[in-house]
């Protein structure tokens, strides 16, 4: 965000003092249209990280009706972040979030690859090294194709550490 900031400022630093040399009208309009098009790129983060949380708070809300209590939501270290931690009877529960609308990559099940559950694996150690005791515990998935809360894939025991 930092980098884009600075490369905002330069664009409209550099479009000032081109509006002083009338000559140069097409680079100008090759500035405008770059600074609009961040600008959209920016809105479209924002909104599809507004999406994502929807999506974490559906999926908490469907594992509670299920009968697992909120430990804690986003738990981040430098390793990575897990979405939920829950806790189903004994077993802590590590649940990982998807929201995916195409599946031309394979899908929300799909994105959670082999490097990803590397970190979460990593990031559950350094949770559990937290505690006093440590319990058993699981990684799921809740998937969503949409954003509906009637119709998500749960996949207990996604993966194993």
């Amino acid at each position: 965000m930092h980098q884009v900031r600075q490369s905002l400022f330069g664009f409209l630093t550099r479009m000032i003092c081109l509006q002083a040399n009338p000559s140069i009208k097409p680079e100008m309009e090759r500035f405008y249209a770059l600074v609009v098009n961040i600008c959209h790129l920016m809105q479209k983060s924002v909104s599809l990280s507004t999406r994502g949380v929807q999506a974490e708070r559906l999926a908490e809300q469907f594992l509670q009706r299920h009968g697992l209590k909120l430990l804690q939501r986003n738990y981040s270290c430098r390793y990575g972040e897990i979405d939920l931690i829950l806790q189903d009877g004994d077993t802590v529960v590590f649940a990982e979030v998807r929201l995916r609308s195409r599946g031309d990559f394979g899908g929300a099940a799909a994105s959670i690859n082999a490097a990803k559950q590397a970190r979460l694996i990593h990031t559950a150690q350094h949770y559990l090294a937290t505690l006093s005791r440590t319990p058993p515990c699981r990684f799921d998935a809740v998937l969503f194709d949409t954003l509906d809360s009637a119709r998500p894939e749960w996949i207990k025991n996604a993966f194993t550490a």
